[in-house]
């Protein structure tokens, strides 16, 4: 959750230390090469006025704090509806779900890249276009020993030649990490499998 977001969440009246406490700080970054020279050390953003600064947080637990939220303010909130069309009025908009329609001053599709909310707005409109590179993240299990920088606050970036990896220390000595490597075609569902030790 970068600087932007952090204003996002003020302009909707919400603490980021309340909404990102599951997160830890990563206020910078740290770039190198694949022999491990480093190139650049780069602030990510902060503080800002109220002492937040650029947090690293899984999106499960960024989701989990922010539907708490909503659920404290009384938004009500829906599952299993599914958007069949809109109408735009004068006073606003009408969405159209299964079983429901719904009105509200302005319709927005967070649907993901396959967004059903984009196809009926637009249904003419260009599809999504694979670019040659995957990504994959995950999260050790525990502490783990090895030769790392773990000064706080600092995300790693390393470059290879076709793709890169990164990598956070979190507090509790494990490692939040993330790479793009390349691909011709994109992944389909049961091209990749994890087990404990590595990649298969």
């Amino acid at each position: 959750m970068a600087v932007n977001g952090l204003a996002a969440l003020r302009a909707l009246d919400l603490d980021p230390a309340r909404v990102l406490a599951a997160g830890f700080p990563t206020p910078g970054m740290t770039m190198s090469n694949s022999a491990g020279r480093r190139l650049a050390v780069l602030p990510l953003g902060g503080p800002a006025a109220d002492g937040t600064v650029t947090t690293t947080i899984r999106r499960a637990d960024l989701y989990a704090s922010l539907r708490a939220v909503a659920a404290d303010r009384g938004i009500p909130m829906e599952y299993d509806r599914r958007l069949t069309g809109y109408t735009e009025h004068p006073g606003g908009v009408t969405a159209a779900f299964t079983g429901a329609e719904v009105e509200g001053d302005l319709l927005v599709g967070a649907d993901g890249l396959r967004s059903r909310t984009r196809q009926i707005l637009n249904p003419t409109g260009p599809e999504p276009t694979y670019l040659g590179l995957l990504n994959a993240g995950g999260f050790a299990t525990g502490p783990i020993d090895a030769d790392l920088d773990r000064t706080p606050g600092l995300m790693h970036m390393a470059f290879g030649r076709k793709a890169f990896f990164g990598w956070a220390p979190a507090p509790d000595g494990s490692v939040w990490w993330f790479a793009n490597p390349p691909s011709r075609e994109p992944a389909r569902p049961g091209d990749f499998t994890l087990r404990r030790g590595g990649r298969t």
